[in-house]
């Protein structure tokens, strides 16, 4: 998506470009962004995390090229119509084989981060806060507002004790996430 990174008030970027410096034997980076992305898009984003070498010497003269990524990181932004929670997300770091391209990689990358990081794997940590009030990251809440995709009609006995198991969990939904999406 073009425009669609913003790191305060400037103006949407397509690409956002950071250093992480090694302090005390870790990487640390904290930075915070924001990503406006429209509702069509939404459903089926994917945020990419691109890992690149700096050259200090192609740095020093100049070059404004990057070397091809290194390594990846991937985060789904939703699954099956509903986003992902608040809070922290762990991706594995994929290091990236140069005989191939980033987009042949991607693919089968995606496939194997369904499993949780091992403690061996090397990890990015993320994390997310939504902001919309057209979609919604808890599970129930998202089942009510889809019931009739979901569940269907309410004439089978099957059909009508999912609805009141849905109904059974919605009290136990945040006042805030039904007044974010019911209000707007």
């Amino acid at each position: 998506m073009e425009r669609c990174i913003f790191r305060g008030s400037n103006d949407g970027d397509t690409r956002y470009e950071s250093y992480v410096v090694p302090t005390s034997g870790e990487l640390l980076w904290d930075e915070k962004f924001k990503l406006c992305i429209s509702e069509d898009l939404a459903p089926r984003a994917l945020l990419i995390f691109k890992f690149h070498l700096v050259n200090a010497l192609s740095h020093a003269d100049g070059a404004s090229e990057l070397e091809p990524p290194v390594a990846i990181a991937a985060l789904n932004l939703s699954m099956n119509g509903r986003f992902l929670r608040d809070g922290e997300h762990r991706m594995k770091i994929r290091r990236l084989d140069s005989g191939y391209t980033l987009e042949q990689q991607l693919g089968p990358y995606l496939v194997e981060d369904i499993t949780p990081p091992a403690v061996s794997d090397p990890v990015l940590s993320v994390e997310s806060f939504l902001c919309s009030t057209k979609f919604t990251e808890d599970g129930t809440l998202h089942s009510l507002l889809n019931w009739k995709e979901n569940i269907g009609s309410l004439t089978t006995e099957e059909s009508r004790h999912k609805m009141k198991e849905i109904l059974r969990k919605f009290t136990f939904v945040s006042e805030i996430e039904i007044l974010k999406v019911h209000y707007f």
